[in-house]
C-alpha cells in the first residue's frame, strides 16, 4: 500500500515536508549548516518513517523524482530563511544514480537561481545506499555541480566498500563520518581507527570533516582530541522542523556581537 500511495504522493507533493538536522561548530556553537531529512504524512496512514518509504522509492526507481520533491521543498525553506536575513545551507541526500543524470546540474541551477539563492546554500550529499556504476558520469555531473557553485558532501563515510576512492577522485568539499563508526569508536579499535583516518584525510585534502551521529559527552570529547570540530546528532540538536531552526539560529545570533550593518549571515 504504501508503494501503491507513494507515486501519488512524490507527484502532488501532497503530505511530503522536511525536517533540519542541525549541524553545529565546536568553536563558537554555531548552526553552520544543517541536512534535510524527508518526512512523508499520509492522509489515512498517518507519518511514515522514511526507513519505509526511502527504500520504496528506490525499488520503484523514484530516486530521481524524491531527490527533485525534497529539493523543492528545502528551496522554499530556503527562501523563507533568506527573507529573514539568514543563510545557513542545507544538504539534500542523493544515490548515484540520481547524480548520474547529465541534466541534474542544469536543473538544480535553474530551480535555484528562480528562486533567487546562491547556489552555495544547496549542498549535494552523495549517499552509499548503492554502488556506483558509471564513474565517469557521476564525475562529470559532481564535477559540473561545484563550477556552478553547489557544495557537495559525502555521506556515511567508510560505510561503503568505494568510499576512499570515492571521496579522493571526486570533487567534495566535506566528509561526513558514518555513525555506525562514532557510536563504536570508544569500544572497537577498528572503527576508531576509521574515525581516525578520515579526519586525517580530510585535513590533508583541505576539505571539512562532520562527525554524525553524535549521541553521548563521552564521544564528543574523543572527537575534540582527535581533531574534529563538526558535528551533527542529538546531543546537540534533534531534527528541527524548518521554523524552529530558524528561530534558534536567531537566538545564537542575538548573543553574538553583529558589526555587518547588513545583518546578513551567511557561511
Amino acid at each position: 500500500m504504501i508503494e501503491a500511495e507513494l507515486g501519488r504522493a512524490l507527484i502532488t507533493g501532497m503530505g511530503m515536508s522536511v525536517v533540519l538536522q542541525p549541524q553545529m561548530s565546536l568553536l563558537t556553537g554555531q548552526v553552520l549548516a544543517a541536512e534535510a531529512l524527508s518526512r512523508w504524512d499520509h492522509p489515512e496512514l498517518g507519518p511514515i518513517s522514511a526507513a519505509d518509504f526511502v527504500p520504496a522509492a528506490h525499488r520503484l526507481g523514484m530516486d530521481r523524482m524524491l531527490f527533485l520533491r525534497v529539493v523543492d521543498r528545502v528551496i522554499e525553506v530556503l527562501q523563507r530563511m533568506h527573507a529573514e536575513d539568514i543563510a545557513v545551507p542545507i544538504a539534500i541526500n542523493a544515490s548515484s544514480s540520481t547524480l548520474c543524470s547529465r541534466d541534474l546540474p542544469t536543473l538544480l541551477e535553474k530551480r535555484v537561481a528562480q528562486a533567487g539563492l546562491p547556489a552555495r546554500l544547496v549542498k549535494i550529499e552523495l549517499t552509499e545506499d548503492e554502488p556506483v556504476n558509471d564513474w565517469l558520469a557521476l564525475s562529470s555531473v559532481l564535477n559540473l555541480l561545484r563550477v556552478r557553485g553547489f557544495e557537495l558532501a559525502m555521506d556515511d563515510f567508510g560505510a561503503g566498500i568505494a568510499s576512499m576512492r570515492l571521496f579522493s577522485a571526486m570533487p567534495f568539499t566535506e566528509l561526513k563520518i558514518d555513525r555506525d563508526f562514532i557510536v563504536h569508536m570508544h569500544r572497537e579499535a577498528a572503527s576508531r581507527a576509521v574515525v581516525a583516518a578520515a579526519i586525517e584525510m580530510g585535513r590533508v585534502l583541505g576539505r571539512r570533516v562532520v562527525a554524525e551521529g553524535v549521541e553521548t559527552e563521552e564521544q564528543l570529547q574523543l572527537l575534540i582530541r582527535m581533531g574534529c570540530e563538526r558535528f551533527q546528532g542529538w546531543l546537540f540538536a534533534p531534527a528541527l522542523p524548518p521554523r524552529q531552526l530558524a528561530e534558534q539560529w536567531l537566538q545564537r545570533l542575538s548573543l553574538i556581537h553583529i558589526s555587518e550593518p547588513t545583518r546578513r549571515y551567511a557561511i
